[in-house]
């Protein structure tokens, strides 16, 4: 699916204004209700702090078991490929039927 260049603008304001918040809530908040709406199911978001590998997930909601993990980068910080896989093991830990 490519993008108009309407999209693509509203795609940059959308990220300058998530990059732009200083707590992450946003984001995930965002996240969370971005794909609830899609798969129709209530993501709870998990408090802060230590989360096993997720900041939401169903919970077993409607059988459904997936992590959410969110990370806000700007434009200049690369990507850390152990974090996320540190996250990922941290979440397949927690849950053994883990589907994503």
């Amino acid at each position: 699916m490519s993008l108009n260049a309407n999209d693509l603008d509203n795609q940059e304001k959308l990220k300058r204004e998530l990059q732009s918040e200083r707590c992450s809530a946003k984001l995930e908040n965002l996240a969370a209700a971005l794909l609830g709406q899609l798969l129709g199911l209530s993501i709870p978001i998990a408090k802060s702090g230590f989360q096993h590998g997720g900041d939401a997930g169903p919970a077993g909601r409607q059988g459904r078991r997936f992590r959410i993990e969110c990370k806000k980068y700007s434009d200049k910080t690369s990507l850390s490929d152990r974090e996320l896989l540190g996250e990922i093991d941290q979440a397949r830990a927690r849950d053994n039927a883990l589907e994503a």
